[in-house]
């Protein structure tokens, strides 16, 4: 029997090529694999007889294929076509781009086609396909079929065989007493997940899972609030003086929700308990400012801040907007960072990463902790920060979220924090104009974008889903090295291009951001590494690639890079395929005809499937896996349950914590 902890290699057809591209997916041992949960299904069940289906948009069909050719275009993309029938009628099938696919379909087999039809003429597209098993269950059509995040390499059809394969062969005996109200054992639950025989099987196997992974949420709260209560904090003050010199210094008003928020971050510095405060607000609402103040109150006071970034660029950017404000804050800043450290030993303000934490001479006199994306600083790292500073005393602690979230989700997964709300920024800036380009307008898109950065000289980011070309099955290529050289040589040829992603080295990402930053680079196409707080005020456009493959609020936080400076910024979202679902375009106008984020927010959190909070890395919400935070009265259970707990209840969760 396969373990749940075993490392996902032990798994038949998963080597130590397939093992990396998994990682993506944050899949390292077998635990990992079944707690993929699909992020939607697709229901093929119902087969329509081909002369229905030939006038529908979508169909699924059961044919027999008669012919099947490859043809090329002249820029040598494969088109496969096939001629299947069923009885009734026969139609025309094609693939793009997929040569591969004529030697797996056979003429004479059965098969069922999943079918979109074309906007050009009378051929319907392929988007999946399935030979009839003569013996055995349907794994992809004919069934209730999930569908699961991928990545390079990694298809939605590979995942569900190799789960279809392995969930039968693993002991989950370790876990599975743990469960709390499961009248179905987990085995079965974990299969009925992935492959549900009907919908009310797949509602009777997630819902007691799902208020297991709550009650340990609510179990973390409880934890933190523990933590919060056991030491207490240090009393700061700050003179109305002072905070009137500040405002004078600020290049611009402080709106009415900024002054109500200092107000109340001030009160809370002045108690002997430490703050523990999340700012919840929108993108471009002024949240840095905030933290200045507060950081520039704890100094004034004889005592010492550290503030914490996600990334490398975005601490530098920070070190960077302290320095210049440093009449606000102090001259006595540091950088600590995986690749840079600007350090003294009287430094006021640390400004770093995480490899701050792994210093051992971090200030004993540290009073306030500011994080940028609180999430992804948990229990473990409070202590840890605790014990390096030493004293008696907690840090304060100022939460700065990097997307609005729902304001009654907010109050109550972040029941052991104060929260404060800033839903607008500052009145000065303009409304960025945002349109949704179909595929067939993408190239008038791309010549606009030319003649505003020759005609203004303003900046433009284009966002891609992709660094290189995938192996999952798509329309176009959306990556960014091959859009790079697309446009380089296309729509944008003469215009000073470069491109940026994550497994750049931090140096380099450094240094190109840097020449964006001062002009040298007129578009910088990118992969989501430039969502969080990159501030570029000649960068006035944004496109948006393959926009329906990012959660609306990844789109909004992106849509906020732009506008950040006195002239009209535009964003631009383009979807995959030129003919996109229907649900695509609903949601993508929705988000173009939208501006508030608190708004995108609400709609993102009923819009999608359990534990799918898109743009959670971002925002601050835990991103669960199963879950589903919509769910308000399921989390007030979750945590009447938590609270009587004496310890933290060993799930299958918590063993996927615990072994990552």
């Amino acid at each position: 029997m396969l373990q749940l902890s075993d490392h996902i290699t032990k798994v038949p057809f998963i080597g130590p090529v397939q093992a990396k591209k998994l990682e993506r997916l944050g899949i390292y041992r077998i635990v990992d694999l079944l707690l993929h949960i699909p992020k939607r299904y697709v229901d093929s069940t119902n087969t329509q007889p081909i002369s229905e289906a030939r006038h529908t948009e979508s169909a699924t069909i059961k044919a027999t294929v008669s012919a099947i050719s490859n043809s090329y275009t002249r820029s040598r993309k494969t088109i496969t076509r096939a001629k299947v029938d069923d009885g009734s009628g026969s139609i025309n099938l094609i693939w793009f781009n997929q040569r591969f696919i004529i030697k797996s379909i056979h003429p004479t087999h059965e098969y069922l086609f999943q079918i979109k039809r074309s906007k050009h003429g009378g051929d319907h597209y392929v988007t999946n396909y399935e030979e009839i098993k003569q013996n055995g269950e349907q794994l992809h059509l004919g069934r209730i079929s999930p569908i699961y995040k991928q990545t390079d390499g990694i298809s939605t059809k590979w995942l569900r065989a190799r789960l279809y394969d392995t969930i039968s062969k693993v002991d989950f005996s370790e876990v599975s007493e743990h469960i709390e109200n499961a009248d179905v054992p987990l085995d079965r639950s974990i299969m009925s997940i992935h492959f549900p025989e009907d919908m009310e099987q797949l509602k009777g196997s997630i819902i007691p899972l799902q208020f297991d992974e709550m009650v340990g949420l609510a179990y973390d709260i409880k934890e933190r609030k523990a933590l919060i209560e056991r030491y207490p904090g240090v009393p700061i003050s700050t003179s109305n003086t002072r905070l009137q010199e500040i405002r004078q210094l600020l290049p611009f008003t402080l709106t009415e929700a900024q002054e109500e928020t200092i107000s109340e971050i001030l009160e809370d510095l002045r108690k002997n308990t430490p703050m523990h405060r999340l700012i919840n607000g929108d993108v471009g609402s002024g949240k840095t400012v905030l933290a200045m103040i507060a950081a520039s109150a704890t100094i004034e006071a004889g005592y010492k801040v550290i503030l914490l970034a996600p990334t490398t660029i975005l601490a530098k950017q920070h070190y960077e907007n302290f320095k210049n404000n440093s009449s606000i804050v102090t001259e006595k800043l540091a950088l600590v960072t995986s690749e840079e450290t600007i350090y003294e030993d009287d430094a006021e303000m640390l400004i770093g990463t995480h490899a701050l934490l792994h210093r051992e001479d971090l200030p004993e006199d540290t009073a306030l902790v500011i994080i940028d994306e609180q999430h992804r600083f948990g229990v473990e790292q409070r202590k840890k920060i605790r014990e390096m500073v030493g004293g008696n005393f907690m840090p304060h602690y100022l939460s700065l979220s990097a997307t609005p979230i729902p304001r009654t989700l907010a109050r109550i997964i972040f029941g052991d924090m104060e929260v404060s709300t800033l839903s607008s920024g500052p009145s000065t800036r303009k409304t960025i104009s945002s349109h949704l380009v179909p595929v067939n307008k993408r190239s008038d898109c791309y010549r606009w974008v030319y003649e505003q950065i020759k005609s203004t000289g303003t900046q433009a980011f284009i966002v891609l889903p992709l660094i290189e070309t995938s192996e999952i099955e798509t329309e176009r290529d959306l990556s960014v090295l091959k859009i790079y050289k697309e446009l380089s040589e296309g729509e944008l040829k003469g215009l000073n291009i470069n491109y940026l992603h994550g497994k750049l080295s931090d140096k380099v990402k450094m240094k190109r951001m840097s020449e964006f930053q001062s002009g040298k680079i007129d578009v910088l196409i990118s992969t989501t590494v430039i969502e969080v707080g990159i501030d570029i005020p000649n960068a006035n456009i944004m496109v948006i690639e393959g926009a329906e493959r990012f959660g609306l609020a990844q789109l909004h936080q992106l849509r906020g890079r732009v506008g950040r400076g006195a002239s009209q910024a535009y964003c631009y979202v383009i979807p995959s395929s030129e003919d996109p679902e229907a649900h695509t375009v609903e949601r993508l106008k929705y988000f173009v005809s939208h501006k508030s984020g608190f708004d995108i927010a609400e709609y993102d959190l009923k819009d999608r499937g359990p534990g799918q909070i898109t743009g959670a890395e971002q925002s601050g919400l835990p991103n669960l896996l199963i879950a589903d935070l919509a769910d308000l009265e399921m989390l007030r259970k979750a945590k009447t349950v938590a609270e009587k707990l004496p310890s933290r209840p060993f799930t299958i969760f918590e063993m996927k914590k615990s072994l990552s």
